[in-house]
């Protein structure tokens, strides 16, 4: 609209403008914003209307603006996406223009941006100062529009060393290799097409598979070996334009490298998407030839666009829905793999508050699919009779048990696990393999773990909790299926249960929780966090089921994460939600052997709920998150000494499993159905065998007098 041509080929328009301020965005008018927002690539909100009806497109019938008298600025209310600011302001407009011409012949900005008065304040939504600027083209900045500086943090693992990074997308050096991080090795692309890079994945034609037909596969990789689609940049490096923002100096800054890429403009609790590709892209799981491949990784980058792309934070939005169905339909052209099982063997990653909640119902396509989620909800009630609530409320059966896979979410550690008992102990004993010989089980017995794994401990507390108990009227007893709400109304004034309501509190109080018997773990809208914030702090968390019986309308099951792999029953209690009226006597009733039994599984299975190498646990990675400040060099190989059994390692577990049922083969069994692999080097869980084989020889003892 203004006359420049952008220097970038393929660029999406719609982008943040990187390395200079929001009041500095380089103007873009509603029918660009609207075209790329029916692209699914718009990623910003605001936009300049210089006529009174902005332009119909396929996602709208076009808003008259001819009632209001310019400058108008707002969203109008027969606008479907609220977020969308436009600004009806032919005045401004005709300015642009006139200015965007004259720097052009004046030769201002480089010839890549326009010389004016600065639009507006993005922060206060207020008329910006008459001072005069450049307004520069995406991928410019600074007072002569030049280029912005390639950070190679911006891309994902710094293009592995094999390219180079433009706004956040590889560009890769060898004709030969490709994918989102240039490591992935590529067939010849048909006779005059180029590979991969910012312009050509936009537009190029599906490439050949990576190893010719008549080559057998190389089996190089471990299993479950996995295979990551090189998509179109559009579809997933783009989706991070928003936060590239951030200044160079925020993306160089030691162990903090990647907060300008990936967590800049999203909560990191739902980053796990990221978290996923990032550790497959570099693990000895990952085949780049798809022939030998167990699993295919779609690399769905969902949260990135949860606020900037309108994709939905709690549940996938129609946004998302396009965005995933274009990504699936590129695939089935380009690959055969899809159409071979149907999706079976695919995963994609959903990281919203209700996983996938409306997407099969959306998109039958991904029907077979394995979906990654936090939320493992599955609605059994109310389906028959009116007022078929969970179908109202949560989709047709999200989470398909036994299919998808319910995952960690990407905690923010930094002051809970430093303060883990699990993690408090004497550098100087602590063993560092993974041994369970009579050496190690000796050094880990000296080791102090503040009393939790003390038998016959005391506590002040029967329960924990503090948080979040009603969001709202109108959401009833919806929020966390009326759990918190029923609790506090029954319990509130307990003197032996610790209950606080405070919204938004994030921290946990330490020294009650240790104080505490066991801790409420409900779910919020979707899926929670504190079962893991409670086995963190090592108290026993308490969950509470509703079912079918108890609720007709919400009735259902919930599986935790790894359910498959993890032995969960051992270190929860459940308890139905019809009981909560007898919960003191419940809670009461749980014989101490029982919790103490509880505490120790919690002790060995701690590091698999984690994604420990995301916060400096993994000192060869960039992580997503500084590490924690009171964590020290200790505390951190610790961690690091564990990357290789936390949430991504357990992961590979449940998918192994999948492989060995696949082919009818039986993996390692355990009396209690789940393979001991769920055991961890930790230091806590060597002192909770030590101290389950001490009692083991009591008993013998007992019963041989």
């Amino acid at each position: 609209m203004w006359g420049f041509n952008l220097s970038v080929a393929g660029l999406q328009p719609c982008s943040w403008n990187p390395g200079v301020k929001p009041e500095l965005q380089f103007p873009v008018t509603c029918a660009c914003l609207l075209q790329c927002d029916s692209e699914t690539t718009a990623a910003r909100n605001d936009c300049v209307q210089e006529l009174p009806v902005l332009p119909a497109t396929d996602r709208s019938a076009g808003f008259d603006l001819s009632e209001h008298q310019p400058p108008w600025r707002g969203s109008p209310k027969s606008l479907r996406w609220p977020e969308l600011g436009a600004t009806f302001d032919p005045t401004l407009a005709a300015r642009l223009h006139k200015d965007a011409s004259a720097s052009r012949v004046e030769g201002r900005c480089g010839g890549r941006g326009i010389w004016t008065k600065r639009l507006w304040d993005f922060n206060d939504r207020r008329a910006a100062t008459a001072e005069l600027a450049c307004i520069c083209l995406p991928g410019h900045s600074g007072p002569d529009c030049a280029p912005s500086p390639s950070t190679i943090e911006r891309c994902m693992n710094r293009c592995s060393g094999a390219g180079r990074c433009v706004l956040g997308t590889c560009v890769c050096d060898e004709p030969h290799v490709g994918g989102i991080d240039c490591s992935q090795p590529l067939a010849p692309p048909p006779h005059g097409h180029a590979h991969g890079g910012l312009g050509s994945s936009a537009s190029a034609p599906p490439r050949a598979v990576a190893s010719s037909a008549h080559t057998p596969p190389s089996m190089s990789a471990v299993r479950p070996r996995i295979y990551v689609y090189d998509l179109p940049a559009r579809l997933v490096s783009w989706l991070a334009l928003p936060t590239l923002g951030a200044s160079a100096s925020t993306c160089t800054k030691p162990l903090s490298s990647f907060a300008c890429w990936w967590a800049g403009g999203i909560d990191p609790a739902y980053a796990a998407d990221v978290a996923v590709l990032r550790r497959v892209l570099r693990s000895p799981h990952r085949t780049t030839d798809p022939r030998e491949a167990d699993f295919f990784l779609v690399p769905l980058l969902l949260s990135l666009g949860f606020r900037s792309l309108r994709f939905g934070q709690y549940m996938p939005s129609g946004g998302a829905a396009q965005l995933i169905n274009r990504t699936v339909t590129h695939i089935q052209r380009a690959h055969p793999w899809w159409n071979a099982s149907g999706g079976a063997d695919h995963l994609l990653t959903i990281t919203g508050d209700l996983g996938s909640t409306w997407l099969r119902a959306r998109l039958p396509v991904l029907e077979r699919a394995i979906f990654l989620q936090h939320w493992g909800y599955s609605c059994v009630g109310g389906l028959v009779t009116p007022p078929y609530g969970c179908v109202r409320n949560l989709g047709f059966r999200s989470h398909h048990s036994g299919q998808d896979i319910v995952i960690p979410p990407l905690q923010r550690p930094a002051q809970l696990l430093p303060a883990s008992p699990w993690m408090q102990h004497a550098a100087s004993d602590a063993p560092t393999g993974g041994s369970s010989s009579a050496s190690s089980s000796s050094a880990a017995a000296a080791l102090p773990f503040g009393g939790v794994l003390e038998r016959g401990r005391r506590f002040e507390y029967l329960l924990y909790f503090v948080g979040k108990v009603h969001r709202g009227p109108n959401e009833d007893h919806s929020y966390s299926h009326g759990v918190r709400q029923r609790l506090f109304a029954l319990h509130a004034n307990r003197t032996d249960f610790y209950l606080r309501d405070r919204p938004g509190a994030t921290a946990l109080e330490l020294a009650t929780v240790r104080a505490s018997k066991f801790c409420l773990a409900p779910h919020g809208v979707g899926f929670g966090m504190r079962q893991f914030n409670a086995i963190a702090a090592g108290c026993v968390p308490l969950i509470i089921d509703v079912t079918p019986d108890d609720d007709r309308e919400f009735g259902g099951t919930l599986e935790q994460a790894y359910e498959e792999v993890v032995p969960w029953s051992r270190f929860v209690l459940r308890v139905n939600r019809s009981q909560l009226p007898d919960l003191p006597r419940v809670l009461r009733e749980v014989p101490a052997a029982r919790h103490e039994a509880m505490q120790r599984a919690a002790a060995c299975a701690w590091p698999r709920l984690f994604w420990l190498h995301a916060f400096g646990g993994d000192t060869r990675d960039p992580q997503l998150e500084p590490p924690p400040p009171n964590c020290n060099a200790e505390c951190l190989r610790r961690l690091s000494d564990l990357v290789r059994v936390d949430a991504f390692d357990t992961l590979m577990m449940n998918l192994r499993r999948r492989v060995q049922a696949r082919n009818n083969a039986s993996g390692p069994s355990s009396a209690d159905g789940y393979a001991r692999e769920w055991l961890t080097p930790a230091a806590s869980c060597l002192k909770a065998l030590e101290i389950e084989k001490s009692i083991g020889l009591e008993t013998t003892k007992r019963l041989a007098e």
